[in-house]
């Protein structure tokens, strides 16, 4: 987007902590700090992966180049803390003024739902929703994208707007795949594909090995063997078509950081599994996801593009769903984009995908909110129109 959508917002005056909400900078944070919130990601960071501590941290440092994002961090009588929400202040909403937080958000990370301990998701929007109504400076309303509508967090937060009569608006939704159980794998994904189909992708595994050599799927076990991964992961996904569009993970060193700092940390607590698919000693498919307490979500994958006739990253995915199906009953996000149609017709079942405005009450702020929906639905009725119009382009 051309205009600048951050807008600066003034701290100085906000109470430290206010209504069991304490707002920080992530470099204001101590020991005491970290390790608190080290803490809930253990608790409840296994439906919330790109919500926890380390991954949170990785992004605000490689990312938060103008220091925009505060922590709202709400705490309990006991000083536990019970959720953390990572806001920055915008002045647009698309095409819309309105002065509004918005939830962090990186081209990396797939899920928009806040780390909040588990069962204490309405004490976490009550305490949040009444800082932010307090706080004021403006701002109208809550701005959360791809948050799953069948999240325990976005379902508590439904229940707190209903029962405040705050409203909230769906700006889009998408649904992507998703194994809902892990159970019956393969039974289940058989049935979901034609006897042809299956025929073709042994035939393919067949004729790869055939004339490439034999094929096996590695993972990574040691630090060593992980730094190879990561140096390979970024060369190889560099050396195909996102590379050519400079959007692979090298073509920024802050990518290519977040992608290293992400992974070495969900490694060394064992939530992460990274794979490689090796035919005749060389590298031809790579892929990594996050697996912890029954939960499973996608995050990078990669093929080389000589290799492409043999559908290397669907050879990768079958491994993938071998390993996922063999262990304890999952539930396991794609993570991956709506258009997907490699793992769309793979995976059957879907998840869907919100993106919100909440608002917010108090000084004027339902007025703005109500006035920025209604001019945002105005003008996309008025595209719509448009589009649809006798003699449109």
């Amino acid at each position: 987007m051309s205009r600048e959508t951050f807008r600066q917002f003034d701290f100085a005056d906000a109470m430290p902590l206010i209504a069991g909400v304490r707002i920080a900078r992530l470099a204001d944070l101590d020991a005491d700090d970290l390790a608190a919130w080290a803490r809930l990601s253990q608790r409840s960071g296994a439906d919330s992966v790109f919500a926890c501590d380390w991954f949170v941290r990785a992004v605000l440092t490689h990312f938060d180049r103008g220091d925009q994002y505060r922590l709202f961090i709400v705490i309990d009588a006991l000083g536990d803390w019970d959720g953390v929400a990572v806001l920055a202040a915008h002045q647009w909403l698309g095409r819309v003024p309105l002065n509004h937080w918005c939830g962090l958000a990186n081209a990396n990370q797939f899920l928009g739902a806040p780390l909040v301990r588990d069962g204490r998701e309405a004490t976490f929007w009550h305490a949040l929703f009444k800082a932010l109504d307090r706080l004021g400076g403006g701002q109208a309303a809550l701005h959360l994208t791809d948050c799953p509508a069948d999240h325990r967090v976005m379902g508590a937060l439904f229940d707190h707007c209903a029962l405040e009569g705050r409203a909230i608006e769906q700006l889009a939704v998408h649904k992507r795949a998703t194994l809902l159980s892990s159970s019956d794998l393969t039974g289940r994904l058989e049935q979901g594909m034609s006897a042809k189909r299956q025929a073709r992708l042994r035939s393919l595994e067949r004729k790869l090995e055939r004339e490439n050599g034999p094929a096996r799927c590695l993972a990574v076990a040691d630090d060593d063997e992980l730094t190879r991964w990561i140096d390979d992961f970024l060369r190889l996904e560099a050396a195909g078509w996102k590379g050519r569009a400079g959007s692979a993970l090298a073509s920024s060193s802050d990518s290519a950081a977040l992608f290293t700092d992400v992974v070495r940390a969900a490694h060394a607590r064992g939530d992460i599994t990274c794979l490689s698919l090796e035919v005749g000693g060389r590298v031809i498919a790579m892929s990594s996801f996050f697996l912890k307490g029954g939960h499973g979500f996608g995050f990078k994958c990669c093929f080389d593009e000589e290799f492409a006739s043999y559908a290397p990253g669907i050879l990768l995915l079958r491994q993938i769903m071998a390993r996922v199906g063999n262990g304890p009953d999952i539930r396991f996000d794609s993570c991956s984009a709506p258009t997907e149609a490699t793992i769309n017709g793979l995976w059957p079942e879907r998840r869907v995908m919100l993106d919100l405005c909440i608002e917010l009450q108090g000084q004027g702020a339902e007025t703005r909110y109500a006035a920025a929906m209604a001019a945002r639905r105005a003008w996309h009725w008025w595209k719509s129109f448009r589009a649809t119009a006798p003699g449109a382009a």
